[in-house]
């Protein structure tokens, strides 16, 4: 049963936020279970522990600055976008993130690009620049006009499309900048002159600009988060609190 933990992130979060403000703090927790609840947290205990504990540590390492309103925004306009993103990514690497842009700005710009290269949802003119910088990966999944040229993509045509739909981030570092680096395009302004010719939508260009811009950052937090007490570690048991 997940009762216990429930019990511990309460208390976690009552010393966290305070204990004077109970009607705020009741709204908070109950954020953090719709979250956890909407990236599929209640398919099993070990699941639940998992997210509840990488929750948690976010809100301890940013001092709750990043609330479970914020995580709530990313899903709410991230979709399927969002929902998709692996454990680690959505709460570790999207925290710097979230903590600048906001959780809404953030969510609607992951569904904007994923809408863009994973879909397919683009411009003929995106779709070609895609093409020559080598990142179709599934040819079976073009279309071409009628003089030849590539026009439109069907999902998953993107070069390492699993892997952008369950972390955009690594996506990037992993697929993106590599593919980048050997069409010679490795300067600041020309990488994200490229990042902002694969997208149709500014939102989306604009988040992968500054992921690629904080990479460092976003490392930093991930392993900084990731090391944060769990909350078997860092909570005392409510039971054990003196009466108020």
């Amino acid at each position: 049963m997940v009762t216990p933990l429930l019990a511990k992130m309460k208390f976690a979060n009552k010393a966290l936020y305070g204990a004077e403000k109970g009607e705020e703090n009741d709204r908070k927790f109950m954020d953090m279970l719709k979250v956890i609840e909407m990236r599929g947290g209640l398919a099993s205990e070990a699941e639940f522990a998992k997210q509840a504990n990488m929750v948690q540590r976010v809100l301890t390492a940013t001092g709750g600055r990043v609330g479970p309103e914020e995580w709530l925004n990313v899903i709410k306009t991230g979709g399927l976008a969002a929902k998709g993103i692996d454990a680690d990514g959505f709460y570790n690497q999207l925290e710097p993130l979230v903590q600048e842009m906001g959780g809404n700005r953030v969510g609607t710009a992951l569904m904007s690009a994923y809408q863009n290269l994973y879909q397919g949802r683009t411009t003929k003119r995106v779709a070609q620049n895609l093409d020559a910088l080598g990142l179709i990966g599934d040819p079976s999944k073009v279309k071409h006009d009628k003089t030849g040229q590539l026009s439109y993509l069907n999902p998953g045509a993107l070069k390492g499309a699993d892997l952008f739909r369950a972390n955009q981030f690594e996506w990037m570092e992993q697929v993106l900048l590599p593919q980048l680096a050997a069409k010679g395009i490795t300067e600041k302004q020309q990488v994200l002159d490229a990042i902002g010719g694969i997208f149709s939508n500014r939102t989306a260009s604009n988040l992968f600009s500054q992921m690629y811009l904080q990479r460092d950052q976003i490392h930093k937090n991930a392993k900084l988060n990731r090391g944060r007490p769990t909350l078997t570690r860092s909570t005392s048991s409510p039971k054990t609190t003196p009466a108020a």
